[in-house]
Parts: structure tokens; C-alpha cells; sequence
């Protein structure tokens, strides 16, 4: 038997002429995604991770869905105890059948990653973050990306989205979006530092290349740095593109604000002990020299000394909630330069500590020495 046929993909129909009785027969197909081997883009198994955030998920699973490039759509539940979240990919699955659910005891994000891609099937995974709404064509444009290259690690651009939940507080989203969008400049002049400093939430990679990086346990924050290091110890490369274009729907209050704070500078410490070559010696006045001199001196004559003789949880409830407090009255009062700082100061002096926990603890975590030495210490 003899085929002719024409671009399914497109719905466009399929002819089969069979010469023996001179006879076409023709059937319109539904649309499928294009498949490498037919000379089309890869495709694409698309990964959501979700922990306690079902109120988010119908947001980010419905466009990631009306991209025909998306060859199965698979949601990781983190968690036994989220019912509202199985019912929410359950309606999603009951309607299209590209929909998997997965659903595994609390792990966490590597955990939730790992049981993800165990699932995955196509030629290329995307992962995403469910508080990130895919913009139009993004999972097509991803795969664009793969077609005929191997070895990337394609990162989209989400910006965030100003409107945060009620118990968001709005000048810690403008922070974390000022932040990102350094970064995205960044990665625009220098291209190594998509995966040096890499920030996860819409990105894709081959599956081959992803199995190989693998999601290992990391206890610690900088999941997304800490994967990005690994994928260059593994000689992929790093692409950045912001035509793949999403929202970032990120809040934070002021709690979790301090939490993260702490967390992420024993784990930027962490990271430098572990990619020394990658990172170069830490510095943990990196972020605090990007202020005016006034706050340096402040911080480093007054400040430092004062938090080093408290214990830990003293220093969040006698320095940093105050000074969160008062950051919150002048948010309130409109005054947005008092608030920054405040929150900066409340930030630097948390990581302060969180650095401070770190060394306490390197002894154990058998990592190298982590060189520090700071002109503002």
C-alpha cells in the first residue's frame, strides 16, 4: 500500500491510495504534535510540581494544555493530605487524556521532580512552577529550541506579576522582581550564567540530558542554582529567551520573607563550598554592597557586632521582626524608601545568621572550606 499523506498536524487530511483497486480513501485526523522523527519539533512532556497550592493550578495547567506542542502534561502532587489538588488535575484529567496525575508522600521539590520526569515520556521536559501561567505558544517555543539541538538547557522569561495574594506583601514582589530581572540581564550578556545562576520555574532540557543531571536530595535552598551548576559540570549549555514569555504570580509576607532570607544564605554558602570553581570564594556582603555607604558603615560598625552576640532565635525576635514591623508601617504610610531599607537590613542581617549557621555546621557537611573574607567584616 501506497500513503500519501498530508500534514496532520495541521488537521489537514490523510490520503491512502491503494493502487490495486485505484481507489483514495481519505480521513480527517485530530491534530497531533509534530514528532522529531517526522521532521518536526520534539516533543514535549511537561512537568508541574505542586505543593498546597491548588488555588493556582487551574491558572497555570489551562494554556500549558491549549498549546498543541504539549504531548502529556504531568502534575506531581506533593503530599497524601491535598485532596484539592487531585480534584483539580482529576477534572483536568477526565476532560484530556494528556493529563497525568502523580501523586507521592511529601518529599518536596526534588522528590516531587524526580517522580515527574520517572513519568515523562517525550524527547524534551519542561518544568514548571504552578504560580507560573505559560503565555501563548510557550511550550511550542520551547520545543523550537530542541529541533536539532542537543545539550540545552533553554530558560523562558517570567516576570512577575504585581497584583499578590492577601497575605502577600507587594514591595517583597517588586524586590524579588527587580532581582530577577538583573539576573535575566545577566544571562543576556553572558551566557554561562543562565546555568551558573540558574532560576528554574520555565525551563526545558532533553530527557536523556535531564535523567543524566538527575534531581539528587538537596535539603537546602537554591534547588534551581544547585540543579544549574550540575547541569554545567555535565557540559550543557545554557540559552535564555524572553519570547517565551510567562507570569511569575509570586508573594511572599514577611515571615517566610525572613525564613528565606536565613535559608537561602546557609545554602548560598553551601553552594560555593561545593562549586568553588563555578562560584569563586563566597562573599557574604555581596548583596549589601549594592547600598549606599551610609547603610555599609551602619551595617557593618553597628549591626554585625550587635547580632553576633545573640543567639539565633533571639536575633529574629529582638532585630528582624521589629525591623519588619516597621517596614510594614511605612509601607502603610507610603514610604516606600524607609520600607526598602528596612526589609534590606532585616534580609542582610537573617543571611547574617544564616552564614553564621553554616560555618557552625561545615564540620559536618563535608564540604571543602568556604573562603569569606569580607572588607566589610
Amino acid at each position: 500500500m501506497l500513503s500519501i499523506s498530508a500534514v496532520s498536524w495541521l488537521g489537514l487530511p490523510r490520503v491512502t491510495f491503494q493502487p490495486e483497486t485505484g481507489h483514495a480513501k481519505i480521513q480527517f485526523t485530530v491534530p497531533d504534535t509534530p514528532r522529531e522523527e517526522d521532521g518536526n519539533v520534539p516533543t514535549v512532556s511537561v512537568i508541574v510540581t505542586t505543593y498546597r497550592r491548588s488555588e493556582r493550578l487551574e491558572a497555570c495547567l489551562r494554556p500549558l494544555l491549549d498549546d498543541p506542542a504539549t504531548t502529556e502534561l504531568i502534575v506531581v502532587v506533593d503530599g497524601y493530605d491535598d485532596q484539592d489538588a487531585v480534584d483539580v488535575v482529576g477534572r483536568f484529567a477526565s476532560a484530556d487524556k494528556r493529563v497525568v496525575l502523580v501523586q507521592i508522600p511529601h518529599g518536596g521539590q526534588r522528590a516531587a521532580h524526580s517522580a515527574g520526569l520517572a513519568k515523562a515520556t517525550a524527547e524534551v521536559v519542561l518544568i514548571m512552577d504552578d504560580d507560573v501561567v505559560a503565555g501563548a505558544g510557550l511550550v511550542s517555543g520551547h520545543a523550537r529550541h530542541h529541533h536539532g539541538a542537543d545539550g540545552l538547557v533553554v530558560a523562558g522569561y517570567m516576570p512577575c506579576w504585581e497584583t499578590p495574594l492577601a497575605n502577600g506583601v507587594l514591595h517583597l514582589t517588586r524586590a524579588y522582581a527587580a532581582e530577577y530581572e538583573m539576573h535575566c540581564s545577566q544571562y543576556e550578556t553572558d551566557p554561562s550564567a543562565v546555568l551558573r545562576e540558574h532560576w528554574g520555574g520555565n525551563v526545558s532540557l532533553r530527557r536523556h540530558d535531564c535523567v543524566r543531571v538527575g534531581f539528587p536530595p538537596w535539603p537546602y535552598r537554591h534547588e534551581d542554582q544547585e540543579f544549574g551548576l550540575r547541569c554545567l559540570r555535565n557540559g550543557l549549555s545554557g540559552v535564555f529567551d524572553r519570547t517565551l514569555y510567562a507570569q511569575h504570580r509570586y508573594t511572599r509576607g514577611a515571615s517566610r520573607f525572613l525564613d528565606e532570607a536565613r535559608s537561602y544564605a546557609f545554602a548560598t554558602a553551601f553552594l560555593h563550598a561545593q562549586f568553588p570553581d563555578l562560584l569563586g570564594p563566597f562573599d557574604p556582603d555581596h548583596d549589601l554592597r549594592r547600598r549606599g555607604t551610609v547603610v555599609r558603615l551602619l551595617a557593618s560598625r553597628v549591626v554585625r557586632p550587635l547580632t553576633s552576640l545573640l543567639p539565633a532565635r533571639q536575633v529574629r525576635g529582638l532585630v528582624t521582626k521589629p525591623l519588619v514591623a516597621v517596614a510594614g508601617a511605612a509601607g502603610r504610610w507610603h514610604l516606600s524608601w524607609m520600607e526598602s531599607w528596612t526589609f534590606s537590613v532585616a534580609a542582610w542581617i537573617e543571611s547574617l545568621v544564616g552564614v553564621r549557621e553554616f560555618r557552625s555546621q561545615e564540620p559536618l557537611l563535608g564540604v571543602s572550606p568556604v573562603t569569606s573574607r569580607s572588607p566589610l567584616a
